[in-house]
């Protein structure tokens, strides 16, 4: 079980290089499955998917609308393979969700092997490793709003995903982390992320326009073989305004464009270790 969270993470070696599970989770675990321990399905009349979640909340789904409110610390909801449109989805809590699950669910809110079309996502005070993971999806999300997560706000791997208004503050780590995928953000505020406003990392691509961190130790973190391209960055009151850097020894240099750059005061950082 080590491993498989270790290789979930990314975090997994074998002879010198990493390794990485591309798939379907249902062909994990020693019995052909990967457990959730005790997976409920939410259900009404007007949801036309299953929604998977552990722990337990007050769950409402009104017009394409799903509020969740009152999570226990165990809570943990899962929507995977489907098509999901005009959904949106609204988490909030009091901070009293575990960081770390059994399920191996990092987010408070999961979307797996999904495709998503005008989809919205607003939380409040979420404590669990991420606010919102999506994870081998695909599509394009109109607006994300995270405000007040003890640890990160959005995790997006393995994804092509675009976001047309993506606003997250205060986040106790990372406002948001872009891995292994392609991502493009058009507008976009992340405020007061103790670490990094954006961290791109593991070959991804991210294209960003009108982008603006603000009161951060790192406005941008380019990382690991990333590629970052930006039209109009705005970076205000950061430690550092851009930072470059290797951390996992497989993977080569990042590359970051940026045109209309404003950084006033702020230190730009970049190591390159072969």
């Amino acid at each position: 079980m080590k491993e498989i969270i270790d290789i979930l993470r990314g975090n997994f070696y074998f002879n010198e290089r990493v390794v990485h599970y591309i798939g379907n989770l249902n062909s994990l675990g020693s019995n052909g499955k990967l457990t959730f321990h005790s997976l409920n399905i939410f259900s009404s009349k007007e949801v036309k998917f299953p929604i998977y979640f552990t722990g337990y909340a007050d769950l409402d789904y009104k017009n394409n609308m799903l509020v969740i409110d009152n999570p226990s610390p165990d809570f943990r909801l899962l929507i995977k393979d489907e098509s999901l449109i005009n959904l949106k989805i609204i988490f909030n809590s009091n901070f009293n969700n575990t960081q770390y699950s059994p399920t191996l669910l990092t987010g408070c809110v999961n979307i797996l092997n999904s495709s998503l079309i005008n989809f919205e996502y607003e939380s409040n005070n979420a404590s669990c490793e991420d606010s919102l993971n999506i994870v081998n999806s695909s599509g394009i999300i109109n607006s994300i709003n995270i405000q007040n997560s003890k640890f990160d706000g959005l995790d997006l791997d393995f994804s092509e995903i675009e976001i047309i208004n993506l606003n997250i503050i205060n986040s106790d780590n990372d406002c948001a982390d872009f891995s292994y995928g392609d991502y493009k953000i058009y507008n976009s505020l992340l405020e007061n992320c103790i670490d990094k406003a954006i961290s791109v990392g593991e070959k991804s691509l991210l294209n960003g326009i009108n982008l603006v961190t603000k009161n951060s130790n790192i406005g941008i973190a380019a990382k690991d073989s990333s590629y970052i391209n930006i039209e109009n960055l705005k970076s205000e009151n950061n430690n550092y305004c851009v930072v470059s850097y290797r951390k996992k020894q497989e993977f080569d240099t990042p590359i970051i464009n940026i045109q209309g750059l404003i950084c006033q005061n702020q230190k730009i950082y970049y190591q390159d270790e072969r």
